[in-house]
């Protein structure tokens, strides 16, 4: 059986996941409470793998949460043509996406999330 993909990925109404400059501050919403429970936590907790792009995982580790690596625990990939020194945070993957999507699907675990941010015109 094939394991899930489940996309993550925060989208305006007009069709946008970041602003011209590429910032995502957006996201912390407006409601100004930090508690407020949207279903992230049950949904996170339900995966046990991380696929992202090299801008959102760029993203993450100089703005986002530069001091704590927020999937800790979680098997993480970042799709790159850029070369990376190895780390323990994830593994850099430069092959084609699709049949690396594929591949994982048939392995066993749990379902993963693909992360993916592009960069808006």
């Amino acid at each position: 059986m094939d394991r899930n993909i489940i996309l993550y990925i925060a989208v305006s109404l007009d069709g946008y996941i970041a602003r011209t400059n590429g910032a995502v501050d957006w996201l912390s919403g407006s409601s100004g409470d930090p508690n407020v429970d949207l279903g992230f936590e049950e949904f996170y907790s339900s995966i046990d793998t991380v696929v992202m792009g090299r801008t959102t995982y760029e993203q993450v580790i100089n703005e986002l949460s530069p001091n704590v690596w927020v999937y800790e625990g979680k098997k993480c990939y970042v799709a790159t043509t850029k070369n990376y020194e190895p780390d323990s945070r994830a593994e850099y993957i430069s092959e084609d996406i699709t049949g690396f999507i594929k591949n994982l699907k048939k392995t066993t675990g749990e379902g993963y999330m693909a992360c993916w941010r592009s960069k808006v015109n």
